[in-house]
């Protein structure tokens, strides 16, 4: 049994009104999200949108939604000052593909003596689910092998089995 990396909240500062204004700039905000939250993972989140409006002020949170692979997330914006700064973080677990299948590469090069890859496609992160199952392809540079990972708790510890 092995974890994935998971990224549990990933939390933004962000400034999303003008000078003098009583509501959140949602169109600011909408693009601030876009390009902080999951920075490294350009157009990973999908069909972002905030409520409007949203008055400034000190701790008024609202939930903002937005799909990474066709499965919803919520990005809850809290702000924490009267100018409009808020905190953008993303309310599900993701689990790390890229690290679970750079993991599995090491953990076959330790045992076979050979450098192996593994890929197990796109998205780079997806929305952590209990179950879940992620088929791979490990090689070793003369064979390719499937590989599956099933996620078996909220930790993202998840077992491999071999195709």
């Amino acid at each position: 049994m092995s974890r994935a990396l998971l990224v549990l909240g990933l939390v933004i500062m962000l400034v999303a009104v003008g000078c003098g204004a009583n509501e959140i700039d949602n169109e600011l905000l909408l693009e601030q999200i876009e390009g902080s939250v999951l920075a490294e993972h350009p157009g990973l989140l999908a069909d972002l949108s905030c409520p409007s409006p949203i008055e400034v002020g000190i701790d008024i949170e609202a939930d903002c939604t937005a799909s990474i692979d066709d499965e919803p997330v919520t990005i809850r914006v809290t702000q924490t000052n009267a100018e409009g700064a808020v905190l953008a973080e993303l309310q599900e677990p993701l689990f790390d593909v890229v690290a679970a299948a750079d993991k599995l590469g090491e953990r076959f090069e330790f045992e076979l003596g050979v450098p192996t890859t593994v890929d197990c496609g796109e998205p780079p992160l997806r929305v952590l689910s209990v179950g879940m199952v992620i088929d791979c392809l490990a090689n070793d540079g003369s064979t390719n092998r499937a590989v599956s990972l099933t996620v078996l708790d909220e930790t993202g510890a998840y077992e491999l089995t071999l195709g």
